[in-house]
């Protein structure tokens, strides 16, 4: 018995939800013939995403916002809008009371309905993304995995979409890979960033919108999708730490306390250092910065957002030493 608790690790067991990612991602691709044979060729008039806390808020903007520029308009909503009917597919994230409520009323408007949680009764007709057994705690590649299939059966082929989940679940495993707890910050993109983080008030944020000066915005930045579920993430762990657009760090950087002659034993206010994740970023080339990015080759827009969200996700985890 004592060898077994002295062999306890808090790092291992708090990254073992981290760790299911690409399994997770898996289960969303199997449930891909299930979703097609229901929503595939549909055209419904809006679909509607319930999303029922603050990991799956996050989760259903960045599934919205890599989707775009999109053929159907797409509602992020935290209760059943009132022209909700059967022109309608309705998508549940998350678990709540009121969600679970919300679920069943759209099935009786006749809204096609799908949920990517556990309900022990479900209506009937729901289509149900099965969740891994294993695994307690949240998972954003779950929710935005199980969100992107919805949007694109809708109109693409089912087979390409499930061939691109298990594409988006290797390349999370890749990152998985690099991330274990027992890699120390030299070989592991998550340890340094924890490092980087700690002691300061850190800000999650990108580089400059490539599509912001375009003539018709059609995308959004992957590392302002990326910042924003970084950002919600760490607020959940209790990390902190608050997301700014790109345009809004210049500000910050000018504001930013730099005194040199700081004496924490004199001075009555503590200084607090400014420290900016840049995601999606090659190089740090800000004051203050570290530049978060993946260097997968082999990945498409999906699979790097969600490598970096495994990323930021995983720095939860470790602990400071």
């Amino acid at each position: 018995m004592l060898g077994l608790m002295t062999s306890y690790d808090p790092e291992t067991v708090r990254f073992f939800d981290v760790a299911h990612e690409g399994a997770q991602a898996r289960v969303v691709a199997s449930a891909v013939p299930d979703l097609a044979r229901v929503l595939g060729g549909m055209r419904p008039r809006s679909l509607v995403i319930l999303a029922a806390d603050q990991i799956s808020r996050a989760a259903a903007h960045v599934a919205v916002g890599l989707a775009e520029p999109a053929d159907v308009p797409i509602m992020v909503s935290e209760s059943l809008p009132r022209f909700t009917g059967a022109l309608d597919v309705v998508v549940v994230a998350g678990e709540s009371l009121w969600a679970e409520r919300a679920l069943h009323d759209a099935a009786r408007r006749g809204a096609t309905t799908v949920l990517v949680d556990v309900l022990e009764d479900p209506p009937e007709d729901t289509i149900v993304i099965d969740a891994l057994p294993t695994t307690e705690g949240v998972s954003p590649v779950r929710a935005i995995t199980a969100l992107h299939a919805v949007q694109a059966v809708l109109s693409e082929d089912p087979e390409l979409v499930a061939r691109r989940l298990d594409d988006v679940a290797d390349a999370i495993d890749r990152e998985i890979d690099a991330l274990s707890p027992h890699r120390d910050a030299t070989t592991n993109p998550g340890r340094a960033l924890r490092e980087f983080a700690e002691g300061g008030r850190v800000v999650h944020s990108s580089g400059v919108d490539p599509y912001g000066f375009s003539d018709e915005r059609t995308r959004v930045d992957l590392g302002a999708l990326v910042a924003r579920m970084a950002g919600a993430l760490w607020s959940v762990h209790g990390l902190g730490g608050t997301v700014v657009d790109a345009e809004g760090v210049g500000p910050l950087l000018k504001d930013a306390p730099t005194d040199i002659f700081y004496d924490p034993f004199e001075d009555e206010e503590p200084l607090v250092p400014l420290k900016i994740v840049l995601w999606g970023q090659e190089e740090a080339n800000l004051p203050h910065s570290f530049a978060a990015a993946s260097a997968d080759p082999d990945c498409g827009d999906v699979a790097r957002a969600l490598q970096l969200i495994t990323r930021s996700y995983a720095a939860t985890a470790y602990d400071v030493k």
